[in-house]
């Protein structure tokens, strides 16, 4: 099992990036990614995704 450890805003939307989201966009109070028809707030992102994408 990977370590959590922080990491920075723009190195996790690379990452992201990588394995296929669109994004960021901005949003009425966050910016957002899209993964095909599914749109992710960053915040949201970042909870359920971090540590497996970089």
């Amino acid at each position: 099992m990977s370590r959590w450890v922080p990491c920075k805003r723009q190195d996790f939307i690379r990452g992201v990036r990588k394995i296929g989201f669109n994004g960021p966009f901005s949003g009425t109070r966050h910016q957002f990614m899209l993964y095909g028809r599914q749109r992710f707030t960053a915040i949201k992102l970042r909870v359920t995704l971090y540590g497996k994408v970089i």
